[in-house]
């Protein structure tokens, strides 16, 4: 962990004016025992708290919280990037550097709030390249030194003070598939979202019924789509039911989650799956968004550092 004590309450302030609020960790970057990140997401630090913490063995940034100047917050854990990044994300608030140089991690706003995780993944050795965190979740943040990675982080770039007075543009989805899509030139290989990989909650969890789940995998076997199952993961990989190709497996399935097809079929849930096969499926009711009650009693940011990009 780097002492600077005037350079961390700098960036601390300038933190929590962005609306990217900080907990202390210990172990290089751990969740302190008992930390219940959904509950502080949801009624996050003020920023007296902030300052008053010990940083001196970590520091994180909550995923998921409301942001004052509209939207919630995602955070970016790229594993698997380009070494230079020519353009930031719609919504972009900050990034820094990772403990290796294909390592990043991106703070932005988007108008829904991300419940969970996104993984992006390499099609075909299924590689993680970088997940897109929300509610649940957080990532460690300079001036954290993780063991045995003494590089550590290091602070990149800021948003610009006029991007702070537009709302957010993208979805949740909408950001991953476009990350999906710039680390699938920038690497020259194929990365897809693996959908549907959050936790289940009653709130907000939906998991197919075995009885759909046996209905769907009878009727996949009645159009010859035979299955295989190349790992532990639950996910399933074989010919699509919805193109003529007995070349290559293009299609991908969890019998209780959702499906994708990597030509030109689409993806879903396993109950969208079940209606494009003829399935008759259960009516699901979906929670709304918590909206803002009241307006926010944070000042307008001043941001001095411009994007570099």
């Amino acid at each position: 962990m780097r002492n600077d004590a005037l350079d961390l309450r700098t960036h601390l302030r300038r933190l929590h004016r962005l609306g990217l609020y900080t907990i202390p960790g210990w172990g290089g970057g751990k969740l302190l025992p008992g930390t219940d990140p959904r509950a502080l997401s949801l009624n996050p630090p003020s920023l007296r708290e902030v300052l008053e913490a010990d940083y001196s063995d970590g520091l994180i940034i909550l995923a998921g919280t409301e942001n004052p100047h509209g939207g919630y917050l995602v955070a970016i854990d790229v594993d698997h990037g380009p070494e230079i990044w020519p353009s930031m994300p719609k919504g972009f608030l900050y990034d820094e550097l990772g403990t290796q140089n294909t390592k990043r991690h991106i703070f932005v706003r988007t108008t829904d709030r991300l419940e969970g995780v996104l993984n992006l993944v390499a099609y075909g050795t299924g590689e993680l390249v970088a997940e897109i965190k929300g509610l649940n979740l957080s990532l460690r943040s300079w001036p954290t030194m993780p063991p045995d990675k003494p590089r550590g982080y290091q602070p990149a770039s800021w948003t610009v003070e006029w991007n702070l007075l537009a709302g957010p543009e993208l979805t949740a989805r909408q950001l991953a598939d476009g990350m999906a899509d710039f680390l699938s030139r920038s690497l020259g290989e194929s990365i897809w979202v693996k959908d549907l990989d959050r936790p289940k909650t009653p709130a907000t969890g939906i998991v197919a019924s075995g009885d759909l789940a046996a209905a769907v995998e009878h009727e996949l076997d009645r159009r010859n789509v035979r299955l295989r199952r190349p790992g532990g993961t639950g996910w399933q990989l074989g010919f699509c039911p919805f193109h003529d190709n007995t070349k290559t497996p293009a299609f991908s399935v969890n019998l209780t989650q959702g499906w994708i097809c990597f030509s030109t079929c689409g993806r879903g849930s396993i109950f969208n799956l079940a209606r494009r096969l003829g399935i008759s499926t259960p009516e699901v009711s979906r929670p709304r968004l918590r909206r803002r009650a009241h307006p926010s009693e944070h000042e307008p940011v001043a941001v001095s550092w411009r994007v570099r990009f």
